[in-house]
């Protein structure tokens, strides 16, 4: 592993750009991409996995870098499966107070609490074979003391509050209208996402593939 870092330190790596230009990353440059999820060059922050403190982390490390580089829009892919409230929320406010505005793209999932992180994005776009789920989220008591345990349901209701809050904004749908969607898991592919108004565009693909026939694409 030592030498590997050495070697990616010493070099540069070439990317393909939309346009087909090739860009130059400096090993800083890569090591921000592999330890961050930030591409400083297309001011992309990747968020991939579970919502929780290191995902959080990554997040506010992105934006602080970017909002100090220039103002011009940030866009943070999104493939996850949700996870913590709390850090959900930090990320949550984080995208809704950069400086620079914040553009979502999920590709793969956008679970639970993810769901909701997707909302703060100025434009909110989904693949075609993505997915989006919103619920009021899971609770789990056992060995939870009395007390506790009221505590944290008066949180939560007040978090589940937020949620319908948030998409009624967004979608232009009553608070009461997601309440209902919340009480279950509700599940949207791309296109039902943009009828509700979840999203705002679907990604579609950037060039065609020619369609290739099974003799010419025989070995």
């Amino acid at each position: 592993m030592a030498n590997n870092k050495r070697k990616i330190r010493a070099g540069t790596s070439g990317v393909l750009s939309g346009n087909g230009m090739v860009k130059r990353y400096s090993a800083d440059e890569l090591e921000n991409t592999f330890l961050y999820g930030l591409d400083v060059k297309s001011r992309v922050i990747h968020v991939y996995g579970e919502i929780d403190g290191d995902s959080h982390r990554k997040l506010l490390t992105g934006l602080s870098n970017l909002n100090t580089t220039g103002e011009s829009p940030i866009v943070v892919m999104l493939n996850s499966e949700g996870g913590s409230i709390l850090d959900g929320w930090g990320m949550y406010d984080a995208i809704r107070n950069s400086k620079a505005p914040v553009n979502i793209e999920v590709y793969g999932q956008a679970l639970s609490m993810a769901a909701v992180i997707l909302q703060a994005g100025q434009v909110r776009a989904i693949s075609r074979g993505s997915t989006i789920m919103v619920h009021d989220g899971y609770k789990y008591e056992e060995g939870t003391p009395v007390r506790s345990s009221e505590n944290w349901n008066e949180f939560m209701k007040k978090n589940r509050r937020r949620f319908y809050e948030i998409f009624s904004e967004r979608t232009g749908k009553s608070v009461k209208y997601w309440e209902g969607k919340f009480t279950n898991d509700s599940l949207y592919d791309a296109e039902r996402a943009l009828e509700e108004r979840i999203v705002d565009k679907i990604i579609e693909p950037s060039r065609h593939i020619p369609f290739t026939s099974l003799r010419r694409a025989s070995i």
